[in-house]
């Protein structure tokens, strides 16, 4: 709700609809342009070396 894309520079509006439970589509309209954001929740489930062993830094 608060992303402040660089473009389009005059943001006018921000609609914003749930596509599911992890997704949202968001629509930006400028003065001179309308452009579509997609944003995908995630959640990291591993985070493995090469050999399979834990990351822990």
């Amino acid at each position: 709700m608060t992303y402040r894309p660089t473009h389009p520079r005059r943001l006018q509006r921000r609609t914003v609809y749930r596509h599911s439970e992890d997704v949202l589509y968001v629509v930006l309209d400028g003065r001179t342009k309308q452009l579509h954001l997609r944003i995908s929740v995630v959640q990291m489930v591993a985070d493995l070396h090469r050999e399979g062993r834990p990351v822990t830094d």
